[in-house]
């Protein structure tokens, strides 16, 4: 029966995961806005004329009185790179109106490109971008106009973004966004330790079960980690989209594969350590067969993401349309300290099998 739930539920985590990949896949663009990450606030996308427009701000959460990277990607509407454009930004004063700043026309090689701004106060203002034909007369900066989105007496297009700037919201939002990752990852460790204390107490009353020992402390420990990093990059595997659509699908699948690890190892665990001991020894052969099946997924899964991130933060990743490595940030090195202490303890649980299922054949040979 275990075999059976466990294959059922291997198959089903892998069918949603391609499923869902294929979707993002057939609803992608050939690229996405080159921005270093997806932004949460201050950024966004609008569709002008001939052109998607793609604006975020560095870092999203701009306060008054910092400088400011305000970043562009401008692509045609089939989600293509634009080259050899000319662009002009305006910056408007929300509430009064008032152009702030205009940095003048600039012929640019490509649509991706940021311009630095040091908003003055708190509140919201309005970014206009202008993009013309290279070979345009445009020149200067246009006058201000009462309608940003106009472009009368312009020859160009004119998008506009609204952003907004303030003091704490940045701290309020990472506080929020972190609580919710930590508090799925305490959910399931509580659960986790319960679900150890009810067997503990269980192998108290039953004499023919031996306490609950080390191995089996670590077995709970690597479920809940494996099960943490997969929540880990599901909080970010959205962030990647503006890179490549590749990534986005590569981290969620990794969430899911892990999350599927830590929930089939618990079935697997509760399913067949209880009759470990009555075991007879086809039978351990068998739970040997399916524990190392388990354990090398997990193992070698592991290896392979935590391989990958430090080439990564080494090396520009594969289809990096910046040409850089990604930056080391606190999600990158909490999920790659859970995955470490996941990837030592597989080791160690794969050694104390090993060794335990040797001691077992002796006996075995020895009572023959």
């Amino acid at each position: 029966m275990s075999r059976r739930i466990l294959g059922r539920f291997l198959v089903l985590s892998l069918f949603s995961v391609l499923l869902f990949a294929a979707g993002l896949l057939a609803q992608a663009h050939k690229s996405y806005a080159h921005f270093s990450h997806s932004p949460h606030y201050n950024g966004g996308g609008v569709g002008v004329g001939p052109y998607y427009f793609y604006e975020a701000l560095n870092p999203e959460f701009a306060s008054p009185g910092s400088p400011t990277g305000i970043e562009f990607s401008v692509q045609d509407t089939a989600g293509n790179d634009v080259h050899n454009i000319k662009t002009m930004v305006e910056i408007y004063d929300g509430a009064t109106g008032e152009r702030l700043h205009a940095f003048p026309w600039t012929l640019n090689d490509v649509g991706d490109f940021e311009l630095f701004y040091t908003f003055p106060h708190e509140g919201n203002y309005q970014i206009v971008l202008s993009t013309a034909a290279p070979d345009s007369p445009n020149t200067g900066t246009d006058p201000p106009r009462n309608i940003l989105s106009s472009n009368l007496n312009c020859n160009c297009e004119r998008g506009v973004f609204n952003v907004s700037v303030t003091k704490s919201f940045g701290s309020i939002f990472y506080s929020t966004f972190f609580s919710g990752a930590f508090g799925i990852i305490a959910a399931i460790g509580v659960i986790a330790f319960q679900v150890y204390r009810a067997r503990n107490r269980m192998a108290r009353s039953n004499r023919n079960i031996g306490f609950i020992d080390r191995r089996q402390l670590l077995q709970y420990a690597v479920m809940f980690s494996a099960i943490a990093a997969g929540v880990v990059h599901l909080t970010v595997y959205a962030d990647h989209s503006t890179l490549n659509v590749d990534y986005s699908i590569f981290l969620l699948v990794a969430a899911v594969a892990q999350a599927a690890y830590g929930i089939s190892y618990a079935i697997f665990t509760l399913s067949t350590d209880a009759n470990y001991v009555k075991d007879s020894i086809e039978s351990t052969k068998d739970r040997h067969r399916k524990f190392m099946t388990v354990n090398l997924f997990g193992l070698f899964g592991t290896g392979v993401l935590i391989g990958l991130y430090i080439y990564v933060v080494i090396f520009p990743p594969p289809l990096s349309p910046i040409n850089q490595p990604e930056d080391v940030d606190l999600s990158g090195v909490l999920d790659k300290s859970i995955e470490g202490f996941t990837f030592v303890g597989i080791v160690f649980l794969i050694i104390w099998e090993r060794r335990e299922m040797r001691t077992r054949l002796v006996r075995s040979d020895s009572k023959l």
